[in-house]
């Protein structure tokens, strides 16, 4: 059943996509059956592809369809047409003078005609539904003309169809290679980032180690100055804080020793096998 347009789809899986006017068929089957006895000499076959019948060389699948182009103008009102608008018009005066002012949805219309007219021209092309990423300048469609018509450019679209098949490997191999040097330049930058994270995290526990170190030679100072000053002003509560400091600085000297620093780098994952926890973001801006 033709669509408002006058055309006719054809739209189910495994067929060729098709829409076009019933005068046409004839003429589209004429066409369709020597571009496909052309494609054949160039190596390719009708297939059902994933949605609709494509050309095939066994490696590359090309989708085809064909509509027919349609011709749109302002509609001219019919005197019939004409006649049914000036009948409700007198319809609504009516009702309002009689005051009946429920509402009638077919006295809201005020138009009897739609807005435009269309007419198949008869101009049917030939497309290869095809996305070329790197060759996207060939040509793909094949349309009537004047004096050239489709069912005679059947060897033209079969020339084009190999040339298209062959850009389209050429696309996949630069895809690729494209593909490849992003995953390297990627890997690079997540290689770069993972190193600067992992000297980052050393950096933060090298201060650490400062600390120790520091607190430990302080707490030697202090030790030594008040056992010096014990031995010429005894001090009960100074000698027990003596005592305590001894401790204390013999912690710090186990903190700050091979031992002591081995077991701060083994809890902060640092300076090891296992100096890792950086995750690449998988977002770039």
């Amino acid at each position: 059943m033709p669509n408002v347009q006058g055309l006719v789809r054809l739209d189910q899986s495994g067929l060729i996509d098709i829409e076009i006017a019933p005068d046409s068929i004839e003429r589209i089957e004429l066409s369709l059956n020597r571009i496909v006895s052309a494609a054949t000499m160039q190596g390719f076959g009708l297939c059902r592809g994933d949605k609709h019948a494509a050309f095939t060389d066994g490696t590359h699948t090309i989708p085809v369809r064909l509509k027919e182009a349609v011709k749109r103008s302002k509609h001219e009102p019919t005197p019939e047409e004409l006649a049914r608008a000036e009948k409700e018009r007198k319809r609504r005066e009516r009702r309002w003078a009689r005051n009946e002012w429920d509402f009638d949805f077919s006295l809201g219309r005020h138009d009897h005609w739609p807005e435009w007219d269309y007419a198949p021209t008869g101009k049917v092309s030939f497309e290869f539904d095809i996305y070329l990423r790197y060759s996207s300048s060939l040509r793909r469609s094949f349309k009537d003309a004047k004096v050239q018509r489709l069912e005679k450019m059947a060897n033209d679209i079969a020339v084009g169809l190999a040339v298209l098949a062959a850009a389209m490997r050429e696309d996949q191999e630069r895809a690729e290679v494209e593909r490849l040097r992003a995953e390297e330049e990627s890997r690079r930058r997540n290689e770069a980032e993972r190193l600067a994270y992992i000297e980052d995290r050393r950096h933060k526990v090298l201060e650490v180690v400062f600390e120790r170190m520091e607190r430990r030679d302080r707490l030697r100072r202090l030790a030594a100055q008040v056992t010096d000053e014990l031995e010429h002003a005894p001090s009960p509560r100074a000698t027990e804080f003596v005592e305590w400091l001894g401790k204390v600085v013999e912690q710090a000297e186990c903190d700050s020793s091979v031992e002591g620093l081995e077991a701060l780098f083994e809890g902060e994952h640092v300076f090891g096998d296992d100096d890792t926890g950086f995750h690449p973001s998988r977002y770039r801006w």
